[in-house]
């Protein structure tokens, strides 16, 4: 049961967590303009995002930053209003290169998100002790962090977990 379940975390985890960021408010050097707002909206509009308003105004300014800023919007013709429900900036039109899509992931450590913490909270407490200790001293923070920003992305076109992501999980909940 607990297989089952945090595998599909994971699998569905990428619209939930690409739209997140985490309790410190973060440490984002990135300013807020009309995109980061669009994107912290959508992200809001999500439902129940386990992440502080502050949290996802940092993540948004950074993914603003991480794919060239304001401009790389305005240069592709997508308006901010163009961004309002978009899970993910597949759906934008934006065309996000693979130097893009690192600067994506490097985004939630900027904002001082434990994805994995996350993903232990979106779980809930009904995982076994032993099994959340071994997710949280096993899973690598920057497999989850591409994860999500390849969700984010592309959209979550694939459904595969990385090898190594795949792994640690099974060993924990086996």
């Amino acid at each position: 049961m607990y297989k089952n379940k945090i595998v599909g975390v994971v699998m569905a985890g990428g619209l939930l967590f690409a739209a997140c960021g985490d309790d410190g408010g973060g440490s984002s050097s990135a300013s807020s303009n009309e995109y980061s707002d669009a994107i912290a909206e959508a992200i809001q509009s999500e439902g129940d995002v386990p992440f502080s308003d502050d949290e996802v105004d940092c993540l948004a300014r950074e993914l603003v930053d991480a794919v060239g800023g304001p401009s790389t919007f305005e240069d592709a013709g997508v308006s901010a209003e163009d961004l309002a429900g978009t899970a993910d900036l597949s759906e934008s039109g934006l065309d996000i290169g693979e130097d893009e899509a690192k600067a994506v992931a490097a985004s939630f450590g900027k904002c001082d998100i434990n994805l994995t913490d996350a993903f232990l909270q979106d779980l809930g407490d009904d995982v076994p002790d032993e099994v959340r200790s071994c997710i949280e001293d096993n899973l690598d923070e920057d497999t989850f962090a591409d994860l999500f920003a390849d969700a984010l992305v592309t959209g979550g076109e694939g459904d595969d977990l990385p090898p190594e992501l795949l792994e640690d999980l099974t060993a924990c909940i086996s």
